[in-house]
């Protein structure tokens, strides 16, 4: 009896860094800064256990309780990093941070999603999320006449929220601005089975249901780096920011497995690569050729992880196309605190014809990438 089943050998190949986020941060407390500015990672149970064997249990307690350095505490304590270098988890190359020494050593790091044995990994739901939204943007692509009318809905909710706005907190933001319009519109592109006859947007009915992204093998610590978030303007010019993270370093492999029910999800790893490829033209088309000097978004690459920016999550572009930018405008306003929309000048982008105006990158080795660029290929396997 042959399967409904079609599984696939996916892989992801980072073209430049990747961040994708545990959710914490590695504290000043829990890393030492060497000589060479390589940054080493403890294991603190293991290290307070190692301090407790000298009688330095308390000591360390109540230097974390404090906003100190750890390297100041080691040296007020005598203890040099050969003396605990087998209580470090891993250690990390910076990757062209622009701080001193000193600077360095007071950072917060983003840390990156790790499995519980302490490797990194990504998650299977991080790239179902990205696969989606470009599956979306495809659908919407192919299907103009039956997504027009969503973008009307979309203006006139945008246009009802900002006359009504002085009835809001503008201190807040609004986290369910267009929320039932997404929705109508995740609906007609991928609610489409009868589960549930009488409400089409009841998420039984999604072929979704049937693309089964796994979690990515483990990978090594080995293969993290740690970038420096950078914004990239239209002009090309950079402003870097006090944000650094754990990236997996350019070239690294992140390999999953993809399980697609073709009773309920009608979609090919042929399919996957053309909405891929319709994707990144309608990307770079209508927001990153309008930076001067920025590299295109390659054939068959897509955008993962954190830092990747607005552009990359949301089907406003694919929907709107070159008219998106009044759009992502009014989005923001509505989204953002009012003083964050005018300190990010959001209100300037109309006059750049470009929403948002900033490019998320970072530096490896001298080169800046627009951070979170992957290649995708898949593998048949049954």
């Amino acid at each position: 009896m042959k399967s409904h089943l079609d599984v696939y050998q996916a892989t992801l190949t980072a073209l430049s860094p990747v961040f994708v986020g545990s959710g914490r941060s590695i504290m000043k407390q829990e890393y030492l800064v060497d000589q060479s500015l390589t940054i080493h990672v403890f294991d603190l149970p293991k290290l307070y256990a190692r301090l407790n064997e000298r009688n330095l249990g308390a000591s360390y307690e109540n230097f974390l309780r404090r906003s100190g350095r750890f390297s100041e505490w080691m040296t007020q304590n005598h203890i040099k990093l050969q003396d605990i270098s087998d209580c470090v988890r891993y250690r990390l190359k910076n990757s062209d941070l622009s701080f001193e020494e000193n600077e360095l050593k007071t950072l917060e790091i983003q840390e990156f999603a790790k499995d519980p044995y302490g490797l990194p990994y990504v998650p299977g739901s991080g790239i179902k999320g990205m696969l989606r939204t470009v599956l979306l943007s495809s659908e919407i692509m192919n299907d103009r006449p039956g997504f027009d009318h969503f973008k009307d809905e979309v203006r006139r909710e945008l246009d009802e929220y900002i006359e009504r706005d002085n009835k809001f907190d503008r201190h807040k933001p609004n986290r369910f601005l267009l929320k039932s319009q997404a929705d109508s519109i995740e609906a007609r592109g991928f609610r489409t089975l009868e589960c549930d006859r009488k409400n089409r947007r009841n998420a039984v009915n999604d072929i979704l249901k049937g693309f089964i992204v796994g979690d990515s093998e483990p990978l090594s610590t080995d293969q993290l780096s740690v970038c420096q978030r950078i914004e990239t303007h239209r002009d090309g010019t950079e402003s870097k920011l006090n944000v650094t993270r754990e990236c997996l370093k350019p070239g690294t492999k992140i390999n999953f497995t993809l399980t697609v029910d073709r009773s309920v999800c009608k979609y090919t790893a042929e399919s996957i690569l053309g909405a891929v490829r319709q994707f990144g033209e309608s990307y770079n088309t209508y927001f990153v050729e309008k930076f001067e000097g920025a590299e295109p978004l390659p054939e068959g690459c897509l955008l993962l992880g954190g830092g990747c920016g607005f552009a990359s999550k949301t089907v406003t572009y694919p929907l709107f196309g070159e008219d998106g930018v009044p759009q992502v405008i009014d989005i923001f306003w509505g989204t953002l605190p009012e003083k964050i929309f005018y300190r990010h000048k959001h209100d300037e982008s109309e006059e750049y014809n470009l929403a948002p105006h900033i490019l998320k990158t970072s530096r490896y080795q001298g080169k800046l990438y627009q951070t979170g660029v992957c290649k995708i290929e898949f593998r048949k396997l049954k």
